[in-house]
């Protein structure tokens, strides 16, 4: 290992796990968390970034489109998982990436071709670089004194802490002796440590919504402060409330809702893959400065 830390279990061991527990000749061996993967934006150093949807929209597996792209261009990012289990976030990244059925996985009715692609796939996110927190109950002082604990080693190894991934803020718990709000205190470390920090949130709906889209009305109903975020991105797929309409199968959108600016005036349009869990274009990018800094 390139690094070692108490704190965080080395990606390519969780890996090489999946591949152990991953039966190709029967069916049931995994169990799935949630099943998309939306593109990953290019963010900027010392921002925070905030994803939110509906549920079964796919923002947990956002985090791990984002893996793939730190993890192909051999950068280092923790990533916290009080929502879902690691072993289960790499399975759906392995699928996406190999461009393999996740169903014909997890059911064992992969072919040899496929079974290369997977394995292939496997050896390529096995390289160091995503720690995954071993912390049973996070916090986000907890994540915060992690997070600098392990940019100080990587450091001592001659590297350094690129970004933050955490899924998701409805999940991390409060701190008994502390009253600051969680995503004061991430968007606090963004800033001190330099690293990007994306966090998913799951809205829910209230009188205003209209078929699952999102505003920043509906987030500050459910106690957001976007003062604390650098931007804020919410994933919404159509076809989830309106399936009698075939102009709207395996469409999705990326819409940034803050900071509001006349540049961007229409969400993203994204094609959902239903098969490999991915959606297409594999990357949206905000701006190529910003790409720059972080790739």
């Amino acid at each position: 290992k390139a690094v070692e830390s108490y704190l965080f279990e080395n990606g390519a061991d969780l890996t090489r796990s999946v591949l152990k527990k991953t039966d190709y000749s029967r069916s049931g061996r995994l169990q799935a968390g949630a099943l998309d993967l939306i593109p990953a934006p290019a963010f900027e150093p010392g921002a925070l970034t905030l994803v939110c949807s509906m549920p079964s929209q796919g923002k947990s597996a956002y985090l791990a489109n984002i893996a793939l792209e730190l993890q192909a261009k051999k950068r280092n990012a923790a990533i916290f998982l009080p929502d879902s289990d690691a072993e289960e976030f790499i399975l759906k990244a392995l699928c996406a990436s190999a461009g393999v059925s996740y169903y014909s996985v997890i059911e064992g009715r992969l072919t040899v071709k496929n079974r290369e692609a997977f394995m292939a796939a496997a050896g390529r996110f096995s390289r160091p670089g995503l720690y995954f927190s071993k912390n049973s109950i996070i916090t986000a002082e907890t994540i915060a004194a992690s997070v600098e604990h392990l940019q100080e080693t990587l450091k001592q190894a001659g590297q350094k802490l690129d970004a933050v991934l955490v899924d998701s803020l409805n999940y991390i718990k409060p701190e008994p002796e502390h009253y600051d709000d969680p995503l004061e205190v991430l968007h606090g470390m963004a800033k001190k440590l330099q690293v990007s920090v994306i966090c998913t949130f799951g809205a829910r709906e209230t009188p205003n919504t209209i078929k699952g889209r999102i505003e920043l009305g509906d987030l500050r109903l459910a106690g957001i402060d976007e003062r604390f975020t650098d931007q804020v991105l919410c994933l919404h797929r159509p076809e989830y409330y309106d399936r009698a309409d075939p102009s709207l199968k395996n469409v999705a959108q990326l819409n940034r809702v803050y900071p509001q600016v006349t540049c961007y005036p229409r969400p993203a349009q994204l094609v959902f893959n239903h098969e490999w869990l991915r959606f297409e274009p594999f990357r949206f990018v905000l701006s190529q400065a910003a790409e720059e800094q972080i790739f």
